[in-house]
């Protein structure tokens, strides 16, 4: 069991080598201790919500805006369905997390963590969703440049969901090691 837990540690910090507070992060959550700690149960939905989102603004929206309209439309239906399910679920469990944080040990700051997560669910739902039903009701033969047009679009909202999970990282960071006892 124990070479399990150093070989999951060791991928951890890999993964996370060029962000050092991340790599913290993820080395305290890694014992048994702290993972029933209610702020860093929120931390790691957090982490995994906001690395997916990061994911798509950094490598996935682009890769895909190479492709010509009609692969456009046809790459990022799918790809926005089930991105949609992930997010969805993640986003809801942290900002529970959350808010169950603040309930058990009366943390503004895991409170505050909770509640940007779950900001992005009216975000998607006023700002986005316009956007993603005229993406969806598209068929692949009807993209054009409009398509296009669409698509980086939502690129940008994208990033302003994925600003609401950083400032709730950045929260339960700050949560989960207190600089002055503050939690």
């Amino acid at each position: 069991m124990r070479w399990q837990e150093a070989s999951i540690r060791l991928r951890l910090r890999k993964r996370v080598n060029s962000c050092a507070c991340f790599a913290t992060a993820l080395k305290s959550i890694t014992t048994t201790e702290t993972i029933n700690d209610p702020y860093n149960s929120g931390l790691v939905g957090c982490l995994c919500l906001r690395g997916t989102a990061l994911y798509i603004n950094w490598s996935e929206q682009p890769a895909r805006m190479k492709l010509d309209d009609a692969a456009l439309r046809k790459v990022w239906k799918p790809s926005y369905a089930k991105g949609f399910e992930m997010q969805a679920t993640l986003a809801i469990v942290g900002g529970v997390l959350g808010i169950s944080s603040f309930v058990v040990e009366h943390s503004y700051l895991s409170l505050l963590g909770g509640v940007l997560l779950l900001a992005s669910w009216p975000w998607t739902l006023l700002a986005m969703m316009p956007t993603n039903k005229r993406l969806e009701a598209t068929s692949d033969d009807r993209a054009g440049p409009d398509t296009r047009a669409l698509i980086v679009k939502w690129g940008k909202l994208h990033a302003v969901r994925t600003v609401f999970g950083l400032a709730g990282a950045s929260t339960f960071l700050a949560a989960a090691f207190p600089a002055s006892g503050n939690r």
